[in-house]
């Protein structure tokens, strides 16, 4: 069924709509699993899920069936994205913190065996520990940094600026903020 004559033709999108849901789909890998900040996954994903969501609706009034189908998949991929961001990130930030909590246990009996806190993570292994831990799953900003005097341990739990602060004094961790 071709276009009437007297029809303008549809403006192009930048990007077809089959790319979109791999492009969020990529972009919170990026995010979670790169970076650890789910920010740009998140709100590009929910931007298409409310102009998805739109398109839906029309789709609906038209009674277009295959495009709704079409839709609704690619709606149910984009919530898929948000969920995953926000599960992804929590599970991120849980593991950092069991980390820390295992790394102050082995600082501390490094304390109560050698009568000091140690000068770097490193002089824990592998009497202590097997190996440092990361403080999560995402490829940057997922080391922990430790400082001796007085004994800290810190963590990036959202890029570049949210910080968890583990400090340690008489064998015990006494805030996290």
């Amino acid at each position: 069924m071709g276009r009437a004559r007297n029809q303008a033709p549809r403006p192009a999108l930048p990007l077809h709509p089959a790319w979109w849901a791999p492009l969020a789909a990529a972009l919170v890998a990026l995010d979670v699993l790169v970076l650890g900040l789910p920010v740009p996954g998140l709100l590009a994903s929910v931007a298409l899920c409310v102009v998805h969501g739109a398109r839906l609706v029309l789709a609906m009034l038209r009674r277009q069936r295959r495009r709704l189908l079409r839709l609704a998949l690619s709606m149910a991929t984009f919530t898929l994205a948000v969920a995953a961001c926000l599960v992804l990130t929590g599970l991120d930030r849980q593991l950092g913190a069991e980390r820390a909590g295992e790394l102050a246990r082995a600082l501390e009996r490094h304390r109560a065996e050698q009568g000091a806190w140690p000068e770097r993570l490193e002089q824990l292994v592998p009497r202590y520990l097997p190996a440092v831990p990361r403080a999560g799953f995402r490829l940057c900003f997922a080391e922990f940094e430790y400082q001796p005097d007085p004994p800290e341990l810190s963590w990036t739990v959202w890029p570049p600026s949210g910080r968890r602060v583990l400090e340690l004094d008489d064998g015990q961790a006494r805030a996290l903020r």
